[in-house]
């Protein structure tokens, strides 16, 4: 319990300013001692609590939990540092990645142009082995279907004298 409370003493006092030369022994509405400073001391009035005269808290108890508030607020600025270390850290390691996969995705397209290229200077071979042969391209406006076969005129299907033909 003793623990508890100066835990909690030293939770009130950090954002009330650290440093204080007054600490105030204070009761909360449910009635559990609480320690404030001296800034914060109007604020708790204020919020239905009491303030017992500054006598009543003895000095070792006010250093003790001065200390507590010291080790509280120097965990939470190491703590506070090591995660925007670690963020630093994270931000580093994923621009490095990007360079990484950038390279990557360079060096595999230059093994595709290579690979084109090597794939030219083969036809270029294979078209000086063949020197005899011309391959002609189609034009481009040439059918790419076999025409229909042509349909005979509507008056050559008809036989003569036929009066369902015109």
């Amino acid at each position: 319990m003793r623990v508890f409370c100066a835990v909690l003493a030293g939770l009130w006092l950090v954002p009330c300013g650290v440093g204080a030369d007054t600490v105030y022994k204070c009761f909360d509405r449910n009635g559990r001692v609480v320690y404030q400073s001296q800034s914060c001391a109007s604020t708790h009035l204020k919020d239905g609590g009491q303030i017992e005269p500054p006598a009543a808290v003895p000095a070792e108890e006010a250093e003790r939990v001065k200390g507590e508030t010291e080790k509280t607020r120097a965990r939470l600025e190491a703590k506070k540092k090591a995660e925007e270390d670690a963020r630093v850290k994270a931000q580093q390691q994923e621009l490095e990645e990007r360079r990484v996969q950038a390279l990557e995705r360079q060096a595999q397209a230059a093994e595709e142009q290579a690979r084109a290229a090597e794939r030219q200077a083969r036809a270029a071979e294979e078209g000086a082995q063949t020197r005899n042969v011309i391959v002609v391209p189609a034009h481009p406006s040439a059918p790419k279907f076999a025409p229909l076969p042509r349909q005979p005129f509507p008056s050559q299907r008809c036989a003569p004298g036929d009066w369902r033909c015109k």
